[in-house]
């Protein structure tokens, strides 16, 4: 019979930790430290590690440099990053910012933006007078702040109804539709919303208005909204949407130049809303509570387990989550009061890699130095039989 004991021979080793005293500071939240001497342990002697202390001053902003930036395009397919200054801030104050920069914009149509705060839903409403959409940009920072969803946000709404695609190239003669040259057409609605392909059989010649009906069926048998006609004054297509105030429309496939499209035109295969205004509202709450904790996590292989963020699906290196319970100017100090350990397999280890995470499980760096202490337990086997047990170093020499 055989079981684990605490090690005579490996004793507990306390190790004290300054994160302006690493070997190697890639930030304050991003650092190594170099063991002066390896930890060998043989294969019968597992050890344990635990978070006993730290202490971190909690000065972190709200608004920081890695939740501070908005991304956005508007319906002339025009876009501009707006970046906030770091720092506390209420949502009027907020707001504010976010006003001050839309009214500074390097492009003209983003100073016809403006965001206003309703204190009863407690969301922002951004209006744009001067586009029919407003997209949020996946590379956007604060969309947690403002109360959107991380990722691409294509949720605004226009003031007015329509839409409208209007083809450039006169065709007043007939065209002929080839296999594998000018026979595909495609539809996108809304972003993905509705998504078709079709081809066409080869034939001809066939006129445009003949065309404009089969489109409209098509786009009708796929219940995308926008109607097609064929104008005969001008002979080019008149594509549109006079039921929604969402619907956009992308079209595609080898069949364009064919209809009319100028296909070296920026944007000729997309509709352009009808009102030159829209709405962009809040789908949660405003929040600016900061960063209310974060992980402490090590390059040892640990048994945790967490479902933190895809880059973590097995947590392993998660040695713990600190709340952060003071005011933003206070001083947190943790300390491990249930003396929870956590099992590493590691047998070699010369450096301590220790990387912050903040709530989200994204890199978190706290904008002042911090200490602690990580405690190393070592267990032995033990056989009852024989009394024996392995007789080594816990440090190379």
């Amino acid at each position: 019979m055989s079981y684990f004991r605490e090690s005579f021979e490996y004793q507990p080793i306390q190790i004290f930790l300054n994160s302006n005293c690493a070997d190697v500071i890639r930030s304050r939240g991003d650092i190594s430290y170099n063991l002066r001497r390896t930890i060998n342990l043989p294969s019968d002697t597992i050890g344990y590690v635990s978070l006993r202390e730290l202490t971190i001053p909690n000065t972190n902003y709200n608004i920081s440099s890695s939740n501070n930036t908005l991304v956005l395009m508007d319906s002339h397919f025009i876009q501009e990053t707006f970046t906030i200054t770091p720092g506390n801030y209420t949502v009027n104050e907020l707001k504010d910012a976010l006003n001050a920069k839309f009214a500074a914009a390097t492009n003209a149509s983003y100073r016809g933006i403006t965001v206003t705060y309703d204190t009863n839903s407690n969301k922002y409403k951004f209006t744009d007078t001067a586009a029919g959409y407003l997209y949020i940009q996946s590379t956007s920072t604060m969309n947690s702040v403002i109360g959107f969803e991380s990722g691409f946000i294509d949720a605004s709404v226009r003031n007015g109804v329509g839409a409208t695609l209007r083809t450039t190239i006169q065709k007043t003669v007939g065209f002929a539709i080839t296999a594998g040259t000018n026979d595909v057409f495609t539809a996108n609605y809304n972003s993905g919303q509705i998504v078709g392909s079709h081809t066409f059989p080869a034939g001809g010649p066939f006129t445009l208005a003949s065309f404009a009906t089969a489109l409209d069926a098509q786009l009708g048998l796929w219940g995308i909204p926008f109607r097609v006609t064929y104008d005969s004054v001008t002979t080019k297509l008149f594509i549109f949407d006079n039921t929604t105030t969402t619907g956009s429309l992308v079209l595609g496939g080898s069949s364009l130049a064919s209809f009319g499209f100028n296909t070296a035109l920026a944007f000729y295969n997309m509709s352009s809303p009808t009102s030159t205004a829209c709405t962009l509202t809040s789908q949660k709450i405003v929040d600016l509570s900061g960063n209310n904790s974060f992980y402490f996590t090590t390059n040892l292989g640990l048994g945790n387990h967490s479902f933190l963020a895809t880059n973590n699906m097995q947590g392993q290196n998660v040695l713990a989550k600190i709340q952060l319970t003071t005011e933003s100017t206070g001083i947190e100090f943790y300390s491990n009061l249930t003396s929870f350990k956590s099992r590493f397999y590691d047998n070699n280890i010369s450096s301590l890699h220790i990387v912050l995470y903040d709530e989200d499980f994204l890199p978190w760096t706290p904008s002042s130095d911090w200490s602690c202490v990580l405690e190393m337990t070592f267990y032995e086997k033990y056989d009852v039989a024989t009394k024996t047990k392995p007789k080594n170093l816990l440090f190379s020499n």
